[in-house]
């Protein structure tokens, strides 16, 4: 008699009986698109879409009885719900985008943001992905990513901004983002590239970001703690990057905690970075060629300061307003200001100076200026303009460069300044018609002239300046030489440098610079020797010099 198994005990293979009984409950029926599955009538439970930019493998939802056709992860097919498998990103392309730069891309990459939980994914296109209309971004925790700079949304949507963000800790990173303007923006008919609107905790790296109608970036309604790496932000009719609120006190905080980073803001018809805040950090980046500032900090219609700025390690070019400018208003002061280790390149004409504050008197404090590098041309001769405004709390350490107007601030220069009084002859002797700013000495068809400078042993010369004043129409020219003699022997006096300084080409007055420290070996002023500024003025075809002002010389 046969007994009854114990059915506790029976054990299953695990060998190849069991591989294929997973096998057949894991088959997944091939369907070709979403219009395929929302005829589909079969038994499957699992299916696979196998179209182009849209493949994947759905899974029937028998719980879900409510749920939209989305048209990327979930799909309707009669009573049944099929949603997508998968894990990561949301595909762009899975929702219709075709990134041909053709198709308008908006709705499906709309739907596709707003079907999304945690991230946006945008394959490279074969063109690029055209939008007619702002993309809008209001979910917390949400990423958009491309794969690098040929990953292109373009707006073509009239003053339209290509993103609008409303919401907070969200994060765009590896693509491009155009509008349909050409250089510095010009004849763009869309808006701002991004607009963020009271959106907190936000991070852009990697992104292209040129072309737009309005500004780069754009910040209002109260945008905090905004962190932009590696980005390149250029070519747009407005600003760079905007964080100036239109009014009142509590938009006014646009901009606070904010950093820009190893990016570039370059040929922008506005300013590079246009800001008023608290707590600003620049750094690793390029400001060059904006057609006003590089970076503008203007307190006007501010009711708050604006304090904790920290601009170190930058490279700034030709911004055409200046490099740097920072405007205190009544009421308010520019508090905790760092700039060091910056490049300036500045030798555009209309500015004084490469860094420039302005505002009431002692509205600038904890100012500290140190440690930057500084090419200077055309009107900049200047690395700082104070504008009076400077408390005794500020501090500037120029260096060898000039500063102006550094009222209470503390200056440390590495050079002194001397006024080179008197002109002699080769041997030390006082002309009987010595140079000064009441004397025309130019009366000669040619005149030579020496001045004996005041050099201590180991003096650095850096340069001599003087001013002619002329009425020449034409050209002139200046043959400038550094002589030195033994003074303990009578020896001739020996070159040590020398250069032709010209005038302008329509001649007139003229600030000369003569500048030994260019030398290739810069000579340090030994005690034994004395030495002399020796000039031969060459005079001008038509007109006459009048007269030239005592020299000034500059030593390290």
């Amino acid at each position: 008699m046969s007994t009854k198994p114990n059915t506790s005990q029976i054990t299953y293979d695990t060998g190849s009986n069991k591989q294929d009984l997973n096998n057949i409950l894991d088959t997944v029926v091939p369907i070709a698109d979403y219009t395929a599955l929302r005829n589909y009538t079969g038994r499957a439970t699992q299916v696979r879409i196998t179209a182009d930019g849209i493949a994947g493998v759905f899974k029937h939802d028998s719980t879900d009885i409510t749920s939209t056709d989305n048209g990327g992860t979930i799909i309707v097919s009669g009573t049944k719900r099929w949603k997508r498998h998968f894990d990561g990103s949301v595909n762009v392309m899975w929702f219709g985008a075709k990134g041909d730069g053709v198709t308008d891309d908006t709705l499906a990459i709309q739907t596709a943001i707003n079907s999304a939980i945690g991230s946006v994914y945008f394959p490279e296109p074969t063109a690029s992905y055209k939008i007619t209309d702002s993309l809008i971004i209001d979910k917390l925790f949400l990423e958009l990513k491309g794969d690098g700079e040929k990953t292109r949304i373009v707006n073509v949507g009239y003053l339209k901004p290509a993103i609008k963000i409303y919401s907070s800790y969200n994060a765009i990173g590896d693509m491009s983002i155009w509008g349909n303007g050409n250089a510095f923006g010009a004849a763009a008919t869309t808006s701002h590239g991004i607009e963020f609107i009271g959106a907190r905790n936000w991070h852009l790296s990697n992104l292209n970001i040129r072309y737009h109608g309005g500004n780069g970036i754009h910040c209002t309604g109260g945008v905090w703690v905004t962190s932009i790496d590696k980005c390149e932000i250029a070519q747009n009719y407005g600003d760079g990057i905007n964080c100036v609120s239109p009014s009142g006190d509590a938009l006014d905080q646009n901009g606070n905690n904010f950093s820009l980073t190893n990016s570039t803001v370059a040929c922008n018809t506005g300013n590079g970075l246009n800001w008023k805040a608290s707590a600003l950090h620049v750094s690793g980046t390029v400001l060059e060629a904006n057609k006003m500032h590089g970076l503008l900090v203007d307190c006007t219609g501010k009711t708050n300061s604006a304090y904790g700025i920290n601009i170190v390690g930058n490279y700034t070019e030709n911004n055409i307003l200046g490099e740097l400018k920072f405007i205190s208003v009544s009421g308010t002061v520019m508090a905790g200001v760092h700039i060091s280790g910056n490049y300036f390149y500045s030798i555009q004409n209309g500015p004084v100076a490469a860094i420039t504050f302005a505002g009431p008197a002692r509205s600038a404090q904890s100012v500290f200026i140190a440690g930057n590098s500084f090419v200077k041309g055309g009107t900049v001769l200047n690395l700082v303009d104070g504008g009076n405004c400077f408390r005794e709390s500020c501090k500037v350490y120029a260096g060898e460069y000039n500063c102006v107007n550094m009222a209470n601030a503390s200056l440390s220069q590495l050079w002194r300044t001397d006024i080179i009084c008197g002109a002699y002859d080769q041997t030390g002797v006082e002309w009987v018609n010595p140079a000064g700013p009441s004397s025309n000495f130019f009366s000669a068809s040619s005149v030579n002239i020496y001045f004996k400078l005041n050099l201590s042993s180991n003096d650095l010369l850096l340069d001599i300046k003087f001013f002619v004043t002329s009425n020449a129409t034409a050209a002139y020219s200046v043959s400038a030489f550094l002589k030195s003699r033994n003074v303990t022997t009578s020896d001739a006096a020996v070159t040590v440098f020398s250069a032709t300084l010209q005038s302008d080409a329509g001649g007139g007055n003229k600030l000369f610079t003569f500048t030994p420290y260019q030398s290739t070996l810069p000579v340090r002023a030994d005690m034994n020797k004395l030495y002399y500024l020796h000039l031969i003025f060459s005079p001008p075809s038509t007109g006459s010099l009048i007269q030239m002002n005592d020299p000034v010389m500059r030593v390290v």
